[in-house]
């Protein structure tokens, strides 16, 4: 009987990359989307729940990828 030895990858640098990635891909979609909106109705008309709602997304998650809610 033989035996066979399989090494894993350590994936983890290229699951982070991948996370990297998504997390600035939504950073920006939310930049895009509140661009649509402010030419839709103006300044007035932006909220996070908005852009959530339109993006279907957790409306806190717009937060986990800005520094401030400014």
């Amino acid at each position: 009987m033989m035996k066979i030895m399989v090494r894993k990858k350590n994936n983890a640098s290229e699951k982070n990359t991948v996370l990297g990635e998504k997390k600035e891909n939504l950073r920006d979609k939310i930049l895009a989307e509140c661009i649509k909106i402010v030419s839709e109705s103006g300044s007035v008309g932006i909220n996070m729940r908005e852009i959530s709602r339109r993006l279907k997304i957790s409306h806190t998650a717009p937060y986990k990828h800005f520094k401030s809610k400014d």
